[in-house]
């Protein structure tokens, strides 16, 4: 912080305010905008929180049982672009199972895509089938 003495500006120490009148733009922004500035930071990081409690699942749960959850939380299956299913997107297919927007051959994995109002949520899985497949991750990412 800074005030005007003798035509030059000196530095106040922290928490110290200027004379009346000697006082900058950048001080009032500094003690009017700071609490809009806190409070700003605050509501994305609780909108980045919320997003993360909303979702029911956990890494390592059988995907079926987080499939359930997550239908019965609100999220929706997002049908994906046509793909050719092989292996377990085949079985998936086969199920019902709709949001599918790829699985792998060999070391089998699959990619699922769910939707919440405007939010997206991507499922990663693992396993070789339908039954052995679990949670291995997601990502708030659309496809």
């Amino acid at each position: 912080m800074e005030h005007k003495a003798s035509g030059q500006w000196e530095a106040l120490p922290m928490g110290h305010r200027p004379p009346h009148g000697g006082h900058r733009q950048e001080i009032c922004w500094d003690y009017q905008m700071r609490p809009h500035l806190i409070a700003c930071i605050l509501l994305c990081c609780a909108s980045t929180i919320a997003s993360a409690t909303d979702i029911p699942i956990k890494e390592g749960m059988p995907f079926l049982s987080a499939r359930k959850a997550l239908l019965k939380h609100g999220w929706k299956p997002s049908v994906s672009k046509e793909m050719q299913p092989v292996g377990t997107a085949i079985e998936l297919q086969n199920m019902g199972i709709i949001e599918i927007e790829r699985c792998s051959q060999g070391v089998q994995y699959c990619e699922l895509h769910y939707k919440k109002n405007k939010q997206c949520l991507g499922v990663t899985t693992t396993g070789e089938e339908v039954a052995d497949l679990i949670i291995d991750a997601w990502d708030f990412r659309c496809p």
